[in-house]
């Protein structure tokens, strides 16, 4: 009994000192900091295809967890199309955050070589510098920095992305306030003939204005704008006299002319018109292109 009890005092010793000795080898880990980016709306969030010259975006850059700071560098690197083996630099050594990164035609084309176009798509990521040196790529080129870890996490965002669509706005189209040279592309009333020049007022930042050829008390009929499908309307307005007549216009519900082209800087409305007795002359097309 006393053999028995001795041998199991040396087994619990023996068990003690490998656990103490296993813990003495453990290595101290750090957990990597986690970039975190995103589109500021004080710039812009899209790149307009039809003024890229324009385009002024803005990134906020932060670490997901603050305490997970220690002393770790980002540098901010954006890639194009997609393509992971040509990853360019846009900011270095950040360190302090959130800090804001802003984004400009001009300095993608100076990275990139060569002007966006539309269907352009710029993502930003960043690469994440330790204070031992160790350098963890935004856009490895084999695989990806996400993993079952990072997808769990609410909130997280690694990457932003800009791309160049057909968006309106209407500073493309002139400032507000001023009156714009536009072509005649098409005029189904026939007041103007095609490829002639007309002045378009700019009222603000979805309404501008233009006005027929009538004999007088010409009056501006103003084309609404609907940014969110570039959809076009006209309320109702009486335009102007022909001869003692006096006419006006409304758009046409749902015709397909009634439509503004921000890549080819084009504005359409179809209209119907009606005489001073409220007869209703027909529906005519009336089509602009900027100069």
């Amino acid at each position: 009994m006393k053999k028995t009890f001795f041998y199991i005092i040396m087994a619990l010793l023996s068990v003690s000192a490998c656990k103490k000795n296993e813990d003495q080898k453990l290595p101290s880990f750090d957990r990597t900091p986690l970039p975190q980016l995103l589109i500021d709306n004080t710039g812009d969030t899209k790149i307009s295809a039809a003024n890229p010259s324009a385009f002024n975006g803005k990134i906020t850059v932060s670490i997901f967890k603050p305490e997970d700071t220690k002393g770790a560098k980002l540098n901010i690197v954006v890639i194009k199309n997609g393509v992971k083996t040509n990853v360019k630099t846009l900011q270095t050594n950040i360190t302090t955050f959130p800090a804001t990164v802003v984004v400009t035609e001009s300095k993608l084309k100076e990275l990139f070589g060569t002007s966006t176009v539309l269907g352009d798509n710029y993502t930003f990521g960043a690469d994440v510098i330790l204070t031992d040196g160790t350098l963890i790529d935004a856009f490895p080129a084999s695989g990806s920095r996400s993993n079952a870890y990072t997808a769990s996490l609410t909130n997280y965002n690694a990457n932003v992305s800009f791309t160049a669509s057909c968006l309106f706005n209407m500073s493309d189209f002139g400032a507000i306030g001023t009156s714009v040279p536009f072509t005649i592309v098409k005029d189904e009333w026939v007041d103007y003939a095609v490829g002639a020049t007309i002045n378009l007022k700019i009222i603000d930042a979805t309404h501008l204005s233009f006005v027929y050829l009538v004999d007088s008390n010409p009056i501006p009929i103003v084309i609404a704008i609907n940014a969110s499908n570039n959809s076009t309307s006209v309320t109702n307005v009486t335009y102007g006299k022909y001869g003692t007549e006096n006419y006006s216009a409304v758009s046409v519900d749902g015709s397909a002319d009634n439509v503004v082209l921000p890549c080819s800087q084009t504005i359409g409305v179809r209209l119907q018109h009606f005489d001073s007795a409220n007869v209703n002359q027909g529906t005519y097309t009336i089509t602009f292109k900027k100069k």
